[in-house]
């Protein structure tokens, strides 16, 4: 039976986060912009406090939402990725509310809006910021792609890769390990599927021929065998799998009901 439901203040694409037994998601203002985080009791529903972010409306795509990236926790904060086209910011903030840093990331170029998500490894908070295209990216100089680490205690910057950008990435990264080690991995239609050492930002490997469109979807790993996906509202989709390596291989290709916008996950 149902334990209990809440009205939010918005519409919104992000999932919702727990840590013990607190719920912490965003959602947005629609069509007069802003964007809310809010903390409620897992237990009854109660709404712990809401958070309000200042944000100008922009065009996005009809079904998209300006809160379309979920927040991530750990035992101390909760973290949030929110943007206008002439700025990605990510904060931090801890599980009673109270702001705790906060970094402006430069422009975010996308004909779509937002969807990327932060994720937390180690002790640091990873962004993928590879966005607009090539022809956006030329015309303000301003504006570069790039995948960062920055400490989850105070949001400074640990390491930064440059990117180069053929489409927005919308693709959350994921942690694969082999031998004890593990690497990040990222997916973009300019880089493909690859990998990055954590500690330094390092490309690791790389197979660039993964992608020729848009990836929204985030990476899948299955032992050896990491997937992703790309596609566009017209239709082309499919699903590159990659085993992984200092020298990827292409395992296979699903072209047939292939996923563009959903992440899958692995059973056995």
């Amino acid at each position: 039976s149902l334990a209990w439901k809440v009205e939010l203040p918005g519409g919104g694409h992000s999932s919702p986060v727990l840590w013990g037994e607190k719920v912490f998601l965003t959602a947005s203002g629609g069509d007069q912009g802003g964007i809310a985080l809010l903390c409620i009791d897992a237990n009854d529903g109660r709404t712990h406090w809401k958070k309000d972010f200042s944000l100008k409306p922009f065009r996005l795509h009809k079904f998209n939402t300006f809160a379309s990236a979920t927040p991530a926790v750990d035992a101390e904060r909760v973290y949030i990725l929110y943007n206008e086209p002439g700025r990605l910011v990510l904060a931090a903030l801890d599980h009673e509310g109270k702001s705790v840093w906060e970094r402006d990331l430069g422009p975010f170029l996308s004909q779509h809006g937002p969807g990327v998500s932060p994720m937390l490894h180690d002790g640091m908070v990873i962004v993928a910021h590879e966005h607009g295209d090539s022809n956006a990216i030329r015309e303000n100089t301003n504006a570069k792609s790039f995948i960062m680490a920055v400490n989850a205690k105070d949001g400074k910057t640990i390491w930064q890769t440059p990117r180069e950008t053929l489409s927005v990435a919308y693709s959350t990264p994921c942690v694969y390990e082999s031998e004890g080690k593990k690497a990040l991995i990222f997916n973009s239609e300019a880089h493909g599927i690859y990998a990055v050492d954590p500690a330094d930002g390092k490309v690791l490997w790389e197979y660039n021929k993964a992608f020729d469109k848009r990836s929204v979807s985030s990476p899948v790993v299955a032992g050896d065998i990491i997937l992703g996906s790309c596609g566009s509202g017209g239709g082309g989709s499919f699903v590159t799998a990659v085993k992984a390596g200092k020298d990827p291989q292409l395992a296979y290709n699903i072209r047939k009901s292939a996923p563009y916008v959903p992440t899958p996950v692995t059973v056995d």
